[in-house]
């Protein structure tokens, strides 16, 4: 193998090596379950839903959102963006 297919396959790893640290890195910072999740919002509709709230539509199994828009909020100013759904009050 000549000098630049090396050069070429380590460049490569080391690209994907560092994109996979780094989509790890964004999902510890989206959802750590060490925290308490309160809510969880839609971010295409700007819905939130309280997951504290006592009717069981509200429950996490029951609120259906796309993975794609789906947000974890724990700080009370995050909720600020969004609409309190009615229900889940």
């Amino acid at each position: 193998m000549n000098k630049r297919a090396e050069i070429t396959i380590t460049l490569g790893l080391l690209v994907s090596i560092i994109f996979l640290s780094v989509s790890t890195a964004i999902l510890k910072i989206e959802f750590n379950p060490n925290k308490a999740v309160s809510y969880v919002a839609d971010n295409k509709t700007g819905i939130a839903y309280n997951l504290n709230s006592t009717n069981k539509n509200c429950n996490l199994d029951n609120i259906i959102i796309e993975k794609d828009n789906l947000i974890f909020i724990i700080e009370q100013k995050e909720l600020k963006k969004y609409n309190l759904d009615k229900r889940c009050n």
